[in-house]
């Protein structure tokens, strides 16, 4: 389980290092509930994600991580893999959504690889916190950040091609090919992708406890946008944009946004209008109901003109109808405005945060195509 503090740079063999690493972590997490189960989480300011989950009454957990990015890509996710032997994890299958013929060598254990074609590549990558995602109805086209943790890579020089047949010639510097599910240890287990792409951005950052270099890589190969993150000291040269990148790694995905597969007349609104936190949850407990709210929970926005404390009140409840709090007193202006002149508008949440009587909430804002806001088109 320890072995993974290695993709950040942590020495697994070095008790201390460990010792260190976790009580940092674990005096820094926040909780959030989901039915039965309790995810205790920590995103340090570079990215790097630390996450726990247990369940109610029982004494075993789960470790695991992934890497805060910025890039995203649209993916159709196809399918969950529970694992009937670590109810607290699981997987996604999904596959790539570009349009576009991709090449890809399907790896199976026991058989030849296949080399193939596809117009979508399929992979599998393992959410933080799984629970969190159980409301979405697959399958569904999604927003997905990709994190890889290279158990093994190579850089080479700007301009590298890979070694490819002559029938494949065109594909050059990328590649890539799903490889299965690895279990690293009892009740851990991660998707493999194997792949080669080339190297758009880095950025680097001197991780927390013991200052080592670190070196988080955007990587762009077949279908697909990657955030990588190796230590220095994995890598045989520093790496720069144009270099080109072939690696073996785990692969992680935060899905951040569903988009509606159909639209017609009666569809709900899906122009994205202000992501927003919650204001004045703590008057609105929803007691034992707050645990069961997940991932892209509908919420209602609804106006509250009467209102003693806001002429421009606008309520979020949820699906039931049951109050979660309001739009910030210092975001409500234009949604309210809408809102009275008879827009079509919702809401979705996407983080909640519960530990005792404290809870967060933030949800994305959603209207028509037709608004105008502040009198423009």
């Amino acid at each position: 389980m320890i072995d993974l503090i290695r993709f950040f740079g942590y020495d697994p063999e070095n008790s201390q290092e460990q010792s260190d690493l976790m009580e940092w972590v674990t005096s820094r997490v926040s909780q959030m509930d989901i039915d039965a189960w309790h995810y205790f989480s920590y995103r340090s300011r570079q990215g790097p994600e630390f996450y726990f989950v247990k369940e109610s009454g029982k004494e075993s957990f789960s470790f695991n991580i992934h890497l805060h990015g910025f890039t995203d890509q649209q993916l159709v996710l196809t399918d969950w893999l529970p694992d009937p032997e670590a109810p607290m994890d699981g997987l996604i299958k999904a596959r790539t959504n570009s349009g576009e013929a991709v090449f890809y060598e399907s790896k199976q254990a026991g058989k030849e690889d296949q080399p193939e074609w596809r117009e979508n590549m399929p992979l599998v990558f393992k959410p933080p916190n799984f629970h969190w995602y159980d409301h979405l109805q697959l399958p569904a086209l999604a927003r997905v950040q990709l994190a890889a943790f290279p158990i093994e890579i190579e850089l080479y020089h700007h301009g590298y091609r890979f070694p490819v047949s002559e029938e494949n010639k065109d594909l050059l510097r990328y590649f890539a090919s799903p490889v299965g599910v690895s279990l690293v240890a009892n009740n851990i287990y991660h998707p493999i992708l194997e792949f080669g792409g080339n190297i758009t951005a880095v950025s680097s950052y001197s991780n927390e406890l013991r200052g080592r270099l670190m070196h988080i890589l955007t990587v762009q190969t077949l279908g697909l946008t990657m955030d990588v993150l190796i230590p220095a000291s994995a890598a045989a040269q520093t790496p720069i944009p144009g270099m080109s990148v072939r690696a073996t790694c785990w692969l992680t995905g935060r899905i951040k946004e569903i988009f509606p597969l159909g639209a017609d007349e009666k569809s709900l609104s899906w122009v994205f209008l202000m992501q927003t936190r919650v204001a004045g949850a703590m008057y609105h407990d929803l007691g034992e109901k707050k645990y069961a709210l997940g991932f892209w929970d509908y919420i209602e926005l609804r106006r509250e003109p009467d209102n003693p404390h806001d002429p421009r009140a606008v309520a979020l409840l949820t699906a039931e109808g049951e109050k979660l709090g309001y739009i910030p007193r210092d975001r409500n202006q234009e949604i309210a405005a809408l809102l009275d002149r008879g827009e079509q508008m919702h809401a979705r949440l996407i983080f909640k945060f519960l530990n005792g009587s404290n809870q967060e909430y933030i949800v994305r804002v959603y209207t028509r195509g037709s608004i105008l806001l502040s009198g423009k088109n």
